[in-house]
């Protein structure tokens, strides 16, 4: 999902109350919303939202001093939108996609993504190695060429 502008919440994702998300090897860039209060959001949830191996990124748009991403249910993921990311297995860093002005989210061969995901048997990628955070990621992500 990448550039999206939600009227209200989150631009990529936004998970209303009393709802659940499973979000599970997606990559998300340059969301947003127009909404003042949220302005920025890639994912918002009143709701209960889970991430596991997704990439989650503004590019170099990310405002260091107003943080618009909550990760507490966060895990093995690349969240590029905070500074601080405490939960199991996170990266705070640049995914260094292939070319992402021009929709390419592969990863470089030296993107911190690369077998960064969650080590567990159900998630490695389809040639057998550690997961791939990101939508190329994982037993399907070959499915995407």
């Amino acid at each position: 999902m990448n550039y999206n502008y939600g009227k209200l919440g989150g631009g990529g994702v936004s998970v209303g109350a009393g709802n659940l998300l499973n979000l599970e090897n997606c990559t998300l860039y340059r969301n947003g919303s127009h909404n003042l209060f949220s302005k920025e959001y890639s994912v918002s949830a009143a709701g209960d939202i889970d991430i596991i191996n997704c990439i989650i990124s503004r590019g170099e748009l990310v405002d260091r001093v107003n943080n618009k991403f909550y990760a507490m249910n966060s895990t093995y993921s690349l969240i590029r939108e905070v500074t601080n990311s405490a939960p199991i297995g996170n990266l705070v860093d640049n995914p260094l996609f292939i070319d992402p002005e021009n929709s390419n989210f592969k990863l470089e061969d030296s993107s911190p993504a690369i077998n960064a995901g969650h080590p567990g048997n159900q998630f490695k990628d389809s040639n057998g190695s550690r997961n791939d955070m990101g939508a190329y990621g994982g037993p399907y992500g070959d499915s995407w060429d």
